[in-house]
């Protein structure tokens, strides 16, 4: 009965230690402290920017150029968007719709297309997208 005791509690251990190496590499990835390219963008500099998990994409949006989109998976710029005077940018990754304050008001972008879908008459600075309510907020 002893040995069988000892045998599940070694088992338990390995199991413990391949989750705790698992959990280190993870974390390695998610929280790593050097750079790891510098990628040149149109807009030369991007004031605000924001991820697409889902697809990958990454937007740099430049108060005076626009905006860059980026494949994550390559890190070479794929599109730039006219969008004049773009200061903050925000991704509803559910959606796959880019919003963006510009001087024209927030502007939405078919991520998928890169088209502007439509543009809501808000005088705004910052955006941010609630992914599970798919609510945006502009200030």
């Amino acid at each position: 009965m002893l040995e069988r005791k000892q045998c599940f509690r070694a088992a338990w251990i390995v199991l413990l230690a391949v989750m705790l190496f698992a959990a280190g590499s993870v974390l390695r990835h998610a929280y790593a402290d050097s750079l790891v390219r510098v990628i040149s963008t149109t807009p030369n500099n991007p004031s605000s920017i924001a991820v697409n998990p889902t697809t990958n994409k990454i937007y740099a949006a430049d108060f005076h150029d626009g905006i860059s989109v980026i494949d994550g998976s390559t890190n070479t710029v794929t599109s730039n968007l006219a969008v004049p005077n773009a200061a903050d940018i925000a991704v509803d990754p559910n959606t796959d719709k880019v919003y963006t304050c510009a001087s024209s008001g927030l502007e939405v972008i078919d991520g998928s297309t890169n088209d502007v879908l439509s543009t809501i008459p808000v005088s705004c600075d910052s955006v941010a997208v609630n992914p599970v309510t798919e609510v945006i907020y502009a200030a």
